[in-house]
């Protein structure tokens, strides 16, 4: 213990502290780098201390564990960079490829940058425009708003409504790596919209039906330009994945894949599908389980699934997004059991037919605060007493720019100052 103070040094002490950990904080924040403008100086965009100097910075104490309530949707830049759409927080969250917390953005609300359960992402890293952006279907608020990298706010198009440009509940978003064309999953009109970037209609497909072209509450779409111009879309309602020859003016039905059932190829209210260089992975969301697709211009045969029903490592409640990382590295939103989880793949290519997948780590865990990293104990101090180390009742706690810890010691009129260690 370093000394301790009179009760009425508590609040300015606490202040104290607290302020220089936040300005060390702002000093060596790090966002991803995007090539965008700087984030603005708002409140509800968060970032993190960089783990340039250490684990989470040169004096801090290690940054929380991230936390989720029912996340729907993930994207992954081409650095490998992740972003998460937090659905049930109202809020994007973005981490390095290992699961550090980088930055956050958004909150409840209906204005710019403000989000009412956010139910899909998509980034794209550079727009026709010249800009990093990451697009947000804001299902709640039944629009399209899109962000730089960085958090800041650059446009938004949609309202409620089946009108052209209108949505109902959108939930999921694709941007075109080759035109930057914005393409909505209008899940409540049972249709696709598609979108310059500037946020101006082109066209829109689909009518609510099971046929070719038509849909049953689609939730998912992404765009492949590796080949040529391929749409895929979930359609959820009607359990299969239908594949769309897309250009910016047209999309032209071309095939399906998948039933209702739960064997190998089959699926049961599939909520998203993400089509990468060579491989198509998809979220069966009723059966628990990713599948993933191997194939060269067409999709082809699963060659395996990932996952079963459960809590544990390389299981799944509902999963409800599943998007590819480099080296084909699979990222999988665990929307019921509020985490991701990563998978490994074996020279830089998925595992043989059958091996299920090769689990590699997770991060996060329900809820909207924060927790120790790993929910692991680290050391606690103190007992109760009026002696020098002794608290009579701890009322608060902040943390000094050298790692101090102030604590407010109620009952014993004092402040009592302890070194990072206790």
């Amino acid at each position: 213990m370093l000394g301790a103070c009179a009760p009425g040094a508590a609040v300015a002490l606490a202040l104290l502290l607290s302020a220089a950990i936040v300005d060390e904080a702002r000093a060596g924040a790090a966002l991803p780098a995007a090539g965008a403008a700087a984030a603005p100086a708002r409140a509800d965009v968060r970032p993190f201390p960089s783990e340039a100097a250490g684990m989470h910075g040169p004096h801090l104490p290690p940054l929380a564990e991230p936390r989720f309530l029912s996340p729907k949707s993930i994207a992954v830049h081409d650095d490998d960079t992740v972003f998460v759409a937090d659905t049930g927080n109202h809020r994007v969250q973005v981490f390095t490829e290992n699961g550090a917390l980088a930055l956050e953005f958004g909150s409840y609300g209906t204005g710019d940058g403000e989000f009412s359960s956010p139910e899909g992402i998509a980034v794209h890293r550079t727009d026709p425009i010249g800009e990093s952006v990451v697009a947000v279907a804001d299902t709640g608020n039944h629009r399209i708003q899109v962000f730089a990298a960085n958090g800041t706010f650059l446009r938004g198009f949609g309202s409620f409504g089946a009108g052209d440009g209108e949505f109902s509940s959108p939930k999921g978003v694709g941007i075109s790596g080759f035109s930057g064309m914005i393409v909505v999953a209008d899940t409540g009109n049972h249709r696709i919209q598609v979108f310059w970037p500037n946020g101006t209609l082109s066209y829109t497909f689909g009518s609510f039906g099971a046929g070719d072209g038509e849909f049953s509450s689609p939730e998912g779409v992404d765009v492949s330009d590796f080949y040529y111009g391929e749409l895929y879309v979930a359609d959820t309602g009607n359990d299969r994945i239908q594949r769309f020859d897309f250009t910016q003016w047209e999309a032209r039905f071309d095939s399906e894949l998948g039933s209702y059932g739960p064997g190998l190829g089959q699926f049961k209210s599939p909520q998203s599908v993400s089509a990468g260089r060579s491989h198509l992975v998809v979220a069966d969301t009723g059966n628990h389980l990713v599948y993933v697709s191997s194939y060269g211009s067409r999709p082809s045969s699963f060659i395996y699934s990932i996952g079963s029903y459960g809590a544990g490592d390389g299981e799944f409640s509902s999963p409800a997004d599943a998007a590819l990382g480099s080296g084909y590295k699979p990222y999988v939103v665990d929307t019921g059991n509020h985490r991701i989880q990563v998978y490994a793949v074996a020279n830089n290519n998925f595992l043989a037919v059958g091996s299920g997948g090769n689990f590699s780590f997770k991060f996060g865990q329900h809820g909207a605060a924060t927790a120790p990293p790993n929910g692991s104990f680290a050391f606690k101090f103190g007992s109760l007493g009026a002696g020098g180390g002794q608290l009579g009742w701890a009322d608060g706690v902040a943390f000094g720019p050298a790692g101090q810890i102030a604590v407010a010691d109620w009952l014993n009129h004092r402040i009592q100052v302890f070194g990072p260690d206790g």
